[in-house]
């Protein structure tokens, strides 16, 4: 999506979803040196906190989740100026849980003609049904629509 895509509210429902497994968390967990019980010891989190088996890692969710929105809304256009504002987990996500994504347009901002790329706030969420895992709050540059060169502008007008 280019910039002027980008309405103030407007929702987007991800085509991607991604249903979590054991393999792929302690894939993550071994790139990332996780050694924490939480994500790796089933046993320890039934007895501790009484969770049906280990917490997914948040960093996972988070990857997974701005990997999903980025598909759709500013994989070819966005200024590679990685920002997440912040993140905040409402609920953990366990094993053979299916998350889906959604992505609301909370800002845009026009920094000016001259500029190729204009300011997004995004709000990319995670979603297990109804339930809130990850809201993850993130500001990108966009770049704007290229510029019409002047034979395509004649070519409009002419018809």
């Amino acid at each position: 999506m280019f910039f002027e895509e980008f309405k103030k509210g407007d929702r987007i429902d991800h085509k991607a979803h991604h249903v979590l497994t054991s393999e792929g968390h302690a894939k993550f967990n071994d790139l990332t040196g996780n050694t924490q019980a939480i994500h790796r010891d089933s046993d320890y989190c039934k007895i501790r906190f009484g969770y049906p088996d280990v917490v997914i890692n948040g960093a996972y969710i988070a990857a997974l989740t701005a990997g999903a929105a980025s598909v759709d809304t500013t994989n070819e256009n966005a200024k590679p100026t990685p920002q997440v504002d912040s993140a905040t987990f409402e609920h953990v996500a366990h094993p053979g849980d299916e998350l889906t994504f959604v992505t609301f347009v909370d800002e845009t901002v026009d920094n000016g003609r001259d500029k190729p790329y204009g300011t997004v706030r995004l709000t990319h969420y995670a979603l297990r049904g109804t339930d809130i895992i990850l809201a993850l709050f993130r500001t990108t540059l966009v770049r704007k629509w290229p510029e019409k060169t002047e034979s395509e502008e004649k070519k409009n007008v002419t018809g």
